[in-house]
């Protein structure tokens, strides 16, 4: 096999902090090339290859964190329509960072203009092709340039991908779920932050035609006791991702370094779930209950602050 020496980037038409910090920190420690990205055209949510976070109407309500405009109630009422009741959960969420209670943090939208390790990188627009639900096959001619320009392919963007694709580029495609598959499948941090776990996770796989069973290239967890709200464990997991790509690629560098399947896997947990009113709803209770012991520190510290005598201490 070649040595991995280029990178091609499937994204949408932004991307999400904490995958720039990635792709800057795997440039910087790996010295790979990014000589081409292919950028998913699908922005109309029910087309089977759209992917989370290609909408515009998201991408200007996330970036306005601190005010609530029309664009805000028009996905409101997108989001609605595709997710019921988890929509309450995000105008929860938007409602917290224009209180300043919250932000969007490495989940903030990054056009990919404003990337520079993508500066000299070709770009390369399509539609991915429905084949089977939500399965998606790219373009031949796509997957041509991409095997024969690039050695491993990095997914930032598109949804369910199967097909040459997965096979062609000699490395595969690597991409993450944001939860330990072994523990979690499907619906990510939402389900250990429910659950009341200690711990949340993420795993770099190497795609496989198994949804969130892929060859494991890392499997990395962080912390969550703490953590007050869905937010919160979201930051922590993206924390831990950012440094995950460039262990990634080191890891399939080393001739000695198989990728596997992992020896078990958790049941699959569809994202359906969340849509639903007792799962949304019990996310909601304990954002709500994280934010309100937010204000209550912030007040604890205010008045500690101030001291006795109400005057601010110096």
């Amino acid at each position: 096999m070649s040595e991995l020496e280029s990178v091609c980037v499937l994204a949408n038409r932004n991307l999400l902090g904490w995958q720039v910090e990635a792709l800057e920190r795997m440039v910087e420690q790996t010295g790979v090339d990014v000589p081409l990205v292919v950028v998913n055209e699908v922005e109309d949510i029910d087309h089977p290859g759209f992917s989370e976070g290609a909408s515009p109407l998201g991408e200007r309500a996330t970036n306005n964190a601190g005010g609530i405009g029309l664009d805000d109630v028009r996905l409101f009422s997108h989001v609605l329509r595709r997710e019921r009741f988890w929509a309450f959960v995000l105008a929860e969420q938007k409602l917290s960072w224009v209180l300043g209670l919250g932000s969007p943090g490495r989940s903030q939208r990054i056009p990919l203009d404003e990337v520079p390790c993508l500066d000299d990188a070709t770009r390369v627009y399509c539609t991915p092709i429905p084949v089977d639900g939500s399965w998606c096959e790219l373009p031949s001619d796509v997957v041509e340039r991409i095997a024969t320009e690039t050695d491993v392919v990095v997914r930032f963007g598109f949804n369910l991908l199967t097909g040459p694709i997965l096979s062609e580029p000699p490395y595969g495609v690597l991409s993450f779920h944001p939860a330990d598959i072994r523990r979690h499948r499907g619906l990510g941090p939402p389900q250990p932050f429910v659950a009341g776990e200690d711990t949340a996770g993420s795993t770099l796989q190497q795609l496989t035609d198994d949804l969130d069973g892929g060859n494991v290239v890392a499997i990395e967890s962080v912390d969550i006791t703490d953590a007050r709200t869905l937010d919160e464990v979201y930051e922590r997991v993206h924390g831990v991702q950012v440094d995950m790509l460039a262990t990634g690629i080191e890891r399939l560098r080393d001739p000695e370094f198989v990728p596997e399947p992992p020896a078990s896997l958790a049941p699959y947990t569809s994202v359906n779930k969340r849509r639903s009113p007792g799962f949304a709803g019990r996310v909601l209770l304990r954002n709500l209950r994280g934010r309100a012991a937010t204000v209550r520190t912030r007040f604890e510290q205010w008045v500690t602050a101030r001291g006795p005598t109400g005057v601010m201490r110096p």
